[in-house]
């Protein structure tokens, strides 16, 4: 549309200078005649540039005229919102366009675009004669769509009728794109839209850190819980291995107490048997004297000879054994006890 309108200003301009040329050659020639015919001019010769008015309709026009034109926002009850399509045929022959429209879709990200499919939403087509216009019909969306399109990318092509080519000839028909571009049919809806979808990508970010955190925590919970749980084993596995260390300790302090027993009760019955054993010695000892007669300085045996000579070491070793067996108990038991202070 742009290069139409650019070729219209062309052929404008090179009108005007046409006329512009023309009036200035009659200028010439009507100045010439003049100093010809003495100084006087005559005003009636004089001619002015704002006489020559001409109206745009008698311009002639090439090629194709396009006008896309959106019908902005709309209240509800003014009817959908759409774009209406207007081609006009100023080429020799006739033509063939086809409109092919394509609905914008929001991409949700951190700075939010409209995106357009590569198949079209929506096409239309028609063959216009040379001097012609088609006012297509306004595109307002996909047929049973909830709400119109707010942006849609336009695009129409040009071809050649397929009636006048010769199908012998295996000539392809090409089409030219003769407009293709971005319209926005609503601009409060389209910047809603945006604004939108940049608030959804902030809070799918939020959710997306926060449950990061949330797994974060959770796993230092989980190490927590399992290094709780190794120090748990642990200490039970020490406290059974203590109390099992201070069963040994008793049971040998029992086999130590009972080792006691055992040697208390021997040297018991040792020291009874040597008691009953003493009297029937001093007896013999006693009768043997006084069956013979004494010599001046000389005693008896048994007066002479200490009580009790043979029961003498028995308390010593009785004592020496209580020690051994005392420093052997005592020994498990500061075992048991440095084991707990562990």
């Amino acid at each position: 549309m742009k290069t139409i309108k650019r070729i219209k200003k062309t052929v404008k301009m090179g009108v005007v200078l046409s006329i512009a040329a023309i009036a200035l050659s009659v200028y010439s020639a009507s100045s010439a005649s003049a100093l010809e015919a003495g100084p006087s001019l005559d005003e009636d010769i004089m001619i002015e540039f704002d006489d020559f008015i001409f109206d745009e309709e008698l311009i002639p026009l090439f090629g194709t005229d396009v006008d896309v034109e959106a019908t902005g926002c709309l209240p509800h009850f003014a009817g959908p919102e759409g774009i209406d399509f207007t081609i006009t045929n100023n080429n020799d022959g006739p033509k063939r366009y086809e409109v092919f429209v394509y609905d914008g879709v929001v991409e949700i990200e951190q700075t939010p675009e409209f995106t357009f499919p590569e198949e079209a939403t929506g096409s239309d087509s028609e063959f216009i004669f040379p001097g012609e216009s088609h006012e297509f019909p306004r595109y307002i969306g996909t047929l049973f769509a909830p709400e119109s399109p707010t942006v849609v990318r336009v695009q129409i092509t040009e071809s050649l009728p397929v009636l006048l080519i010769d199908v012998e000839d295996d000539v392809i028909v090409e089409a030219d794109v003769i407009f293709d571009e971005e319209i926005i049919v609503c601009e409060y809806d389209a910047e809603q839209m945006l604004s939108e979808a940049a608030e959804e990508y902030a809070a799918a970010a939020a959710l997306a850190e926060a449950e990061a955190a949330a797994a974060a925590a959770q796993a230092q919970a989980e190490a927590a819980a399992q290094a709780q749980a190794e120090a748990e084993a642990q200490a039970t596995a020490e406290a059974e291995e203590l109390e099992a260390e201070l069963a040994d300790a008793e049971e040998a302090a029992a086999e130590a107490q009972a080792a006691l027993d055992s040697m208390i009760e021997a040297v018991s019955v040792d020291i009874e048997s040597d008691s009953q054993e003493t009297p029937s010695s001093n007896e013999s000892t006693e009768t043997a004297s006084k069956n013979q007669p004494l010599v001046d300085g000389e005693q008896a045996i048994g007066d002479s000879l200490p009580e009790n000579t043979d029961n003498s070491g028995l308390p010593i070793a009785m004592i020496i054994v209580v020690t051994l067996i005392g420093l052997l108990g005592l020994a498990a038991a500061g075992t048991a006890a440095l084991n707990m202070n562990r």
